[in-house]
């Protein structure tokens, strides 16, 4: 019977009650306005293990509810400011709401199928029960749990006395905790938003007693778990995201509404970690399942990575660990695919072990979820002595908790023709005719299959998709730990133009064909980091770097920080000067020329374009700085001499956003006594950045200040670095 840690009392509970013949289980879903990451999908991952658990050696019917959340709002703040994701998106792609919720709802299908998630029994849609959000807050409002200001309805926490029951969070600490801004229509900070009337213009609204408008995030759970599984659900799961203030707001509403403990045991799955930070799309670190396959990896071999961590641990997730259980994962269905050839009948012996071997495991998935030892329980019976058929029939017992899809890997027969070209091999290769053997190989191989030769036999099984041909490419990721330094007081080119590339491949080709048109000519090279998740992107880099040999592409095996990718070009450039330049510029003629002439002056360590000054590191100010010397130079065009890096170093990688590196850059070469020139012009046109077809205005905010108090916390009270503080400068 599953035991499983409830985050409430944070004591381990049985689920499921003697004589139970159902459980409930309801699990926050996707909202549907961008690709699910790993890190969205290993939360779900949990949430199907524990359903296995119980379903295993059990008749017990399950009644999954997993929602879909088509109303775009996730984050309290953003719901104060009336802000919709779903149609922000649908702004952005130049489609309407509903085909953007469409189209990642059925993306997040298709990813849980290939993850072999088993599909909860419901998936209702947030738009399709707004009449049930309104009954609740009815009720909340009749029972004194709501109130109303202006057409929105507010939530009262001081009514609920319980709240903060789950999380911990209430009072002083709470107020700390809720991060939006003071609405003076509210009676306490603390109260959340159930419905918010609908600003002018707005295009998902629907109407209600109190006027058009919205429902909050937090209604949307409570209605939907309720109208599906009633009220007394067995296990809530989510998340840790979702613990606050999303499930503590759940509880106060539901169980106000139904006047009992609506949830009786809350699941929370911890973070991906990816590069030591959570996997998130703000972090510029988050990866899909989409991505996953296209790097040349199984999906199921993430499912099996998740299996080696427990679901309360942070998992730490890299290129390299998904490589390890792709490897585990081949060796196990190898395995399960060689057993199955060699059934044999078993004797009574042979059926205690196996009994054994299954309460063994059983004890482990249910002491919550310990599916690492669980994994570990299987790997022992793969060496130990038992049998083939023993092996083969536990591995697939296990595999029903697990969800490797091992059972198919044995239903996978070969056809007439191949086998039969297989036997004509096998008499060849008795006769030592191997120019005939090889060429039989070949032929079957192109059909899909891989032959694996033994001193005995020789063995066939169909590919996996992500053994073929053209998923062939991971040898040439690297990451940064790859690189060292090209000796740095030797030149192989004048200059090292260095771009990193990212995702958008119009502003790629846009840059490398500036580049070609006026640069490759001049003793130069382009050297670009594919910091890309993009297969598009990455196949156009790797043709341009076959094309044009002085052009020079170093893969990434995923989206690192900007300064963790621009110090493989400071390690990697071969250019007596090196110039950084962003995607976002054109080259439109030449620009070495003038640059050359001014790094001449062994004074000056940094030129470049729209260069900087201030008074007191609080401000920095562009406008009349054309042609003097400056305190900063921006990242568009950031020209140095690379020998200056004997005694710069490199950037400080803790800046994983762009904005305001290139300031502390510019300063961590002034203090070594060097000086930085704008140009009044250069043949450069500048286009829209990157970061602002990605990222609102808001989030580029919070990414930039997060930087400039590391930029403070080194520079400030520097102020004899600054150019109105120095002497000599013209």
């Amino acid at each position: 019977m599953l035991k499983i840690k409830d985050s409430m009392t944070g004591d381990l509970k049985s689920v499921i009650s003697d004589n139970q013949t159902q459980v409930k289980i309801y699990t926050c879903g996707p909202t549907v306005y961008r690709s699910a990451h790993l890190g969205n999908m290993r939360t779900y991952l949990m949430a199907d293990w524990i359903r296995r658990v119980i379903s295993l050696d059990s008749n017990i019917k399950i009644f999954h509810v997993k929602n879909i959340t088509d109303v775009g709002h996730m984050r309290q703040e953003r719901l104060e400011l009336g802000e919709d994701r779903i149609i922000s998106a649908a702004i952005n792609e130049n489609k309407t709401a509903s085909e953007i919720a469409d189209f990642y709802t059925s993306e997040f299908f298709r990813d849980e199928k290939k993850l072999n998630i088993i599909p909860a029994e419901f998936f209702p849609k947030a738009t399709e029960n707004i009449n049930e959000m309104i009954e609740i807050i009815e009720k909340l409002l009749v029972d004194g749990f709501a109130y109303k200001v202006l057409g929105n309805i507010y939530y009262n926490v001081d009514k609920w006395k319980d709240y903060g029951i789950l999380s911990g969070n209430n009072g002083s600490d709470l107020l700390e905790a809720v991060r939006i801004k003071k609405d003076l229509n509210k009676l306490d900070p603390r109260d959340f938003t159930l419905w918010k009337k609908a600003e002018k213009g707005r295009t998902l609204k629907w109407k209600s007693p109190w006027g058009e408008g919205f429902p909050g995030w937090h209604i949307e759970c409570s209605a939907m778990s309720i109208k599906y599984l009633g009220k007394s659900i067995d296990i809530h799961t989510g998340g840790v995201d979702n613990l606050f203030p999303h499930h503590e707001d759940e509880i106060a509403q539901s169980d106000a509404f139904n006047g009992v403990k609506t949830v009786k045991t809350w699941v929370h799955g911890q973070h991906l970690l990816w590069d030591g930070v959570k996997m998130s799309k703000s972090e510029m670190n988050d990866l899909t399942v989409s991505d996953l396959e296209n790097k040349g990896f199984d999906p199921i071999a993430f499912r099996y990575l998740c299996l080696t961590s427990r679901y309360y641990n942070r998992l730490h997730f890299s290129i390299s660990s998904i490589k390890s259980a792709q490897n585990a994962l081949k060796k196990i269905r190898q395995k399960v695919w060689i057993w199955s050839e060699n059934l044999v009948n078993k004797s009574s012996a042979d059926q205690i072990l196996i009994k054994n071997y299954k309460l063994k495991f059983h004890q482990f998935v249910s002491d919550n979820l310990n599916l690492p030892l669980a994994v570990s329980h299987m790997w022992a019976v793969v060496h130990s002595d038992l049998s083939d058929s023993n092996k083969f029939e536990l591995l697939l017992y296990f595999d029903k908790v697990f969800g490797l899809g091992l059972d198919s890997i044995s239903k996978n027969k070969i056809d007439q023709e191949i086998n039969s070209k297989m036997s004509l091999r096998s008499d060849l290769r008795l006769n030592q005719n191997y120019s005939s053997t090889d060429k039989i190989r070949s032929d079957i191989a192109g059909k899909g299959y891989l032959i694996e030769d033994t001193s005995k036999k020789s063995r066939i099984r169909p590919l996996m998709n992500w053994e073929s041909p053209e998923k062939k490419f991971l040898d040439c990721l690297k990451s940064p730990k790859d690189f060292a330094f090209l000796p740095l007081n030797e030149s192989e080119f004048e200059i090292t133009v260095g771009l990193i590339a990212r995702n958008d491949l119009a502003d790629i080709t846009r840059f490398v064909s500036g580049f070609l048109n006026t640069l490759k000519f001049k003793n130069s090279e382009l050297l670009i980091v594919n910091n890309s998740t993009n297969v598009y992107v990455h196949s156009y880099l790797a043709n341009l770097n076959k094309d044009y040999q002085n052009v020079r592409v170093i893969h990434l095996d995923h989206n690192y920080g900007e300064a963790t990718a621009k110090n493989i070009i400071l390690k990697q450039s071969r250019g007596e000067i090196l110039i950084l330049m962003d995607v976002s510029t054109e080259v439109i003629g030449d620009i070495f020329t003038p640059i050359k002439n001014i790094l001449s002056d062994e004074k000056i360590g940094v030129c470049g374009i729209d260069g900087l000054t201030s008074d007191d590191f609080r401000h920095f100010h562009e406008d009349n700085n054309k042609g003097l010397f400056v305190d900063a130079m921006q990242a568009y065009c950031f020209a140095f001499r690379r020998n200056i890096l004997l005694d710069v170093g490199l950037m400080r990688e803790n800046f994983r956003f762009y904005r305001n590196l290139d300031l502390d850059f510019s300063l961590q070469i002034k203090n070594l006594g060097y000086k930085i020139f704008s140009f009044d012009m250069l043949p450069l046109n500048k286009h829209e950045h990157w970061v602002f077809q990605e990222y609102s205005s808001e989030r580029v905010d919070e990414l930039s200040k997060k930087n400039y108090k590391r930029f403070l916390k080194k520079w400030d009270g520097r102020n004899d670095l600054l150019v109105k503080n120095q002497k000599n400068q013209i």
